[in-house]
């Protein structure tokens, strides 16, 4: 949500066609039977943003995606443009991949 909207809820990107804290994207996967002010709605708009991540995950999972390329799948098949997508599934892959021996799950808590 930070990288989206910097926790704003009524953040407004791409030229006005993306909403709210997880910038639902009018040309994307956005409901057309909401409003601006729908989707700028904190509730409603996670509701969607994970609703749609949910069914790019299964549909990866039932293409026998794992890791790396789950991720890749589910950030490119989720509502965001294509390309830029992938280059973001990429660069956070990296970097995941890049701390993961420096922080787990033991060494945060």
């Amino acid at each position: 949500m930070h990288l989206e909207s910097k926790f704003d809820p009524n953040a407004v990107g791409d030229q006005g066609t993306s909403l709210g804290l997880l910038q639902i994207h009018r040309g994307g996967l956005a409901p057309r039977d909401l409003t601006n002010e729908d989707l700028k709605n904190a509730e409603t708009n996670t509701r969607i943003a994970i609703t749609n991540m949910t069914r790019a995950y299964n549909r990866g999972l039932q293409k026998s995606l794992k890791g790396p390329d789950l991720l890749k799948h589910v950030t490119n098949t989720s509502g965001w443009s294509g390309n830029k997508g992938v280059q973001w599934a990429e660069k956070q892959t990296e970097f995941n991949q890049s701390t993961s021996s420096k922080c787990s799950l033991s060494t945060i808590m």
